[in-house]
């Protein structure tokens, strides 16, 4: 799978049995269970899920607007959660966002609160 780096993590019942970390990140840094990264896509799946859970145990509808639970993102009340599921809501990805690549060069390692991911990506459209 081309990968440089895995942090495996193995639980039985919820009861951690073992988690390690083998391999180097890309620049380098050999991999430590405490390594965090950007899991990109594959957040698109955990989004769907969770969503989902949500919508089953009735805790909001797909056709909901975001700005009913976060009444502060620009344009919440015309992205719905349908549109977050199927990344069709306009926002950029952060990573792509002018200056993110030179702020990560600067810094290996940052560590953003998801305020400041989000105030990111409603900055603009695509």
């Amino acid at each position: 799978m081309d990968l440089r780096s895995v942090i495996p993590r193995v639980t039985v019942g919820g009861r951690e049995v073992i988690t390690t970390a083998l391999g180097e990140s890309m620049t380098g840094v050999p991999a430590e269970p405490a390594t965090h990264f950007r899991n990109g896509n594959v957040a698109i799946s955990y989004l769907g899920t969770t969503l989902l859970r949500l919508v089953d145990q009735g805790k909001g509808r797909l056709d909901d607007p975001v700005a009913v639970r976060l009444p502060d993102v620009k344009d919440g009340e015309r992205i719905t959660l349908r549109m977050l599921a199927a990344s069709i809501t306009g926002l950029v990805d952060y990573v792509k966002a002018p200056g993110f690549a030179r702020s990560v060069s600067a810094n290996l390692f940052p560590q953003w609160a998801a305020k400041e991911l989000v105030a990111i990506s409603t900055s603009e459209r695509r």
